[in-house]
């Protein structure tokens, strides 16, 4: 359960932060439009990442955990 709030939260944030980030470049980059496409499809690629990290957890079972992963984790 922790895991699945702690998954929500940090999509929930990665969408606030979008805005502003883009806001920020679009600033700071007066409008140079090769820079500010670059973060935008950096950040569509992030879009995908609740999709892969779906795509880990089916493929590796109830077992599959980060710590295990790491080799941090002893059964």
């Amino acid at each position: 359960m922790l895991g699945l709030i702690s998954l929500v939260s940090i999509s929930t944030f990665m969408s606030i932060m979008f805005p502003t980030i883009y806001g920020i470049a679009l600033e700071v980059w007066e409008m140079n439009l090769k820079l500010v496409l670059l973060v935008s499809y950096g950040y569509r690629w992030w879009a995908l990442m609740p999709v892969a990290q779906g795509w880990i957890l089916d493929w590796g079972g109830d077992g599959f955990a980060d710590l295990n992963i790491l080799g941090l984790f002893q059964r």
